[in-house]
């Protein structure tokens, strides 16, 4: 059925998608997974969609700007469920467990400010290393905590892996100052 429902922000489609118990991810409830008789977490069951372990059945306009989302639905999670078995059920879970682990705690670099005699007035940014748990704090080496998101700290993701493209810049610099110069004056 085309058309567009204006009063609901959706197309038709959507509607009737609705009326048949499919929804877009952000939809669902814990209880919504209960009621169909799937043991799993909300946030597992939203880790298996974005891997592509959980299918989206339909794509429908939503919003005033006819943005297309996904539906999906909990008769096709069953079914994948069953499909995938209990022994890689419980491989993915543990993946999802490093997942969600590693989301916790991010290695972080930053500066903090040092205050002057005056209120707002900062003399000197200071450096600091730390890891951002998934409270808002970063927890430094000493022990002590820093709140992460207020105007006056800043940082940023720490990345682990070495970036080679630096490095390769870095060679070519150095080979470049090696090299004799052409350009000497003959007398």
């Amino acid at each position: 059925m085309a058309g567009y429902n204006h009063r609901r922000g959706m197309s038709n489609n959507a509607v009737e998608a609705y009326r048949n118990n499919q929804k877009p991810i952000s939809r669902f409830t814990a209880q919504d997974l209960r009621d169909a008789d799937i043991n799993i977490s909300l946030g597992f069951a939203r880790w298996l969609a974005r891997k592509k372990h959980w299918r989206y059945v339909a794509r429908h306009h939503s919003s005033k700007f006819y943005k297309f989302v996904r539906f999906y639905d909990l008769a096709h999670l069953r079914e994948s469920i069953e499909d995938l078995g209990t022994d890689q059920m419980a491989e993915l879970h543990q993946h999802y467990r490093r997942h969600l682990a590693a989301k916790r705690r991010q290695a972080q670099k930053g500066l903090t400010p040092v205050e002057g005699e005056y209120a707002q007035h900062v003399v000197a940014w200071v450096p600091f290393e730390g890891e951002l748990d998934g409270k808002g704090w970063i927890h430094l080496p000493d022990g002590t905590k820093k709140k992460a998101h207020t105007k006056w700290i800043r940082f940023r993701k720490v990345n682990r892996k070495p970036s080679t493209s630096k490095g390769r810049r870095k060679k070519k610099r150095n080979a470049a100052r090696d090299r004799p110069s052409t350009s000497a004056a003959s007398p």
